[in-house]
């Protein structure tokens, strides 16, 4: 066994083959499962009524994260397994927090907890992760100004922006996931990214990560296109939230992972826009931010034109810009 991990980790790091064995993996798993769980989620009720804020004029099945929580994790066991003399601590801090997030989203899908309960949920969450090594240090302004200036945080402000980033790109993934293919595509479109900046930077397992992650989404975008068959839920939303929020923190050089800096919002600044401007709109109005309603993005420009398609393939491209922006300034 020694001697086929010493060959697979040559092989990978001439060709970076295992990466493209994630998305390939993945993508495959992904497509073979999401019409199981089609039929799973029929079996136990775990089903998304149309209701008076929901374009869906069906009943569908949400039970879509399931199927790529697993087709995502699967490729990933794997490399853990062949590459467990040298994968990095963090990779399974990380691992269990996307355990975490996605039972958060499974147990709403199925009881529909309260959202101040799956907020607490996901700051005791996150407040465990940063206890464990996932944190935001500092603030890197190179990238905005001439001079190499690092601004450290002391750790309760830390800790605050730590919890901030990550509940807020999560939050931020599962309220843009409001019509068919939204946010499934651009979580495709931003892991894809994520894969040539690491690439760029050297950072293997996490290009690993992001090409498991992209190749799950793929498979599942082919049955959550418009029209819609299925639906990820919860589950699905809230740990592909997770896992962009914190693979992003890490498209940085290797000796800085834990700094922010513009690029992180450059990337997901579509997801994040959204859920600023829904919030400020809310509270201007008077209105609990927490509440659903028809403010969001897609909401909007479904009253300028109805056609779903067109509308996903919009925000998909100016997703792909943001994202092309965000490589482009990791060369």
């Amino acid at each position: 066994m020694d001697y086929f991990q010493q060959n697979i980790i040559l092989t990978t790091k001439n060709s970076n083959l295992f990466i493209f064995f994630s998305f390939i993996t993945s993508t495959i798993l992904s497509i073979w499962l999401v019409p199981k769980f089609i039929d799973i989620g029929k079996k136990l009720n775990l089903i998304d009524y149309p209701d008076k804020r929901k374009v869906h004029s069906i009943p569908l099945p949400r039970s879509g994260g399931i199927a790529i929580f697993i087709a995502y994790i699967t490729p990933i066991i794997i490399f853990l397994y062949l590459f467990s003399n040298s994968i990095d601590s963090k990779i399974i801090i990380f691992l269990i927090g996307n355990l975490l997030f996605f039972l958060i989203g499974l147990i709403d899908d199925f009881l529909n907890i309260s959202p101040y309960i799956k907020l607490f949920l996901q700051i005791l969450i996150t407040s465990i992760l940063f206890v464990l090594g996932i944190r935001i240090i500092g603030i890197d302004f190179s990238e905005y100004i001439s001079l190499d200036i690092t601004l450290f945080f002391p750790k309760a402000l830390s800790f605050f922006f730590t919890v901030i980033w990550v509940v807020g790109v999560t939050n931020s993934i599962n309220w843009i996931d409001g019509i068919d293919g939204l946010a499934s595509g651009f979580s495709l479109i931003v892991s894809i990214g994520l894969i040539i900046i690491n690439l760029i930077l050297g950072q293997v397992e996490l290009a690993i990560l992001s090409a498991s992650l992209a190749g799950a989404n793929i498979g599942f975008l082919k049955y959550n296109f418009n029209p819609a068959k299925i639906l990820m839920g919860d589950s699905g939303s809230y740990f592909i939230g997770f896992a962009l929020a914190i693979l992003a923190l890490n498209i940085s050089p290797e000796n800085s992972p834990d700094l922010f800096s513009f690029k992180k919002v450059i990337l997901l600044c579509v997801p994040l826009f959204d859920m600023f401007f829904v919030i400020g709109t809310r509270l201007i109005k008077g209105r609990n931010p927490f509440q659903a309603d028809q403010s969001h993005l897609h909401h909007r420009l479904m009253l300028i034109n109805q056609n779903q398609k067109q509308i996903v393939c919009f925000i998909y491209f100016v997703s792909v810009i943001f994202t092309a922006i965000t490589v482009y300034l990791s060369l």
